[in-house]
């Protein structure tokens, strides 16, 4: 079971806004996209990172497909019919679809990485800065020097 300040690292980034809705159903046909698989063996291969949350747990990194698109999610059935079409999706978020566009377009590997802040309703942002903290420090775990170098380098 998830909890806030677990990590959600994306196999794959899958767009739910393309869709055709009819009276009765909604059909999802946005394209699933796949990260990096240099960069998300990296993540599936380290076992050393760890980050204790406020309740003295650990948390966890799950690595799978990642709802992604432009609408914040604030209505539980609209998330219920989302993750009946898609049962193979690990979350939802709202930056992926844009992530991997720029990144094909200019030719840069990817993955994304994310902490868990909210359940897609209710939402308030009390968990965000935990959320940001773990996925943060799971990145980081990874290979520091790289990212901050990466970080710096101007894209043209």
């Amino acid at each position: 079971k998830q909890k806030i300040g677990d990590v959600l690292v994306s196999s794959q980034i899958i767009s739910y806004e393309p869709s055709k809705i009819t009276e009765n159903n909604i059909q999802f046909r946005g394209p699933i996209t796949p990260s990096n698989p240099i960069l998300r063996n990296r993540f599936n291969n380290v076992d050393t990172w760890k980050f204790l949350l406020p309740d003295e747990t650990l948390a966890r990194r799950e690595i799978g497909p990642i709802l992604s698109g432009e609408k914040l999610i604030d209505e539980p059935k609209f998330k219920v019919s989302l993750f009946e079409h898609y049962p193979q999706a690990i979350g939802g978020e709202m930056e992926g679809v844009g992530l991997t566009a720029t990144s094909i377009r200019v030719g840069l590997p990817w993955i994304l990485v994310k902490g868990i802040c909210d359940w897609g309703e209710n939402k308030h942002s009390k968990h965000q800065p935990l959320a940001a903290a773990s996925a943060a420090s799971q990145q980081q775990s990874h290979n520091p020097t790289r990212l901050s170098s990466f970080l710096c380098t101007p894209l043209g």
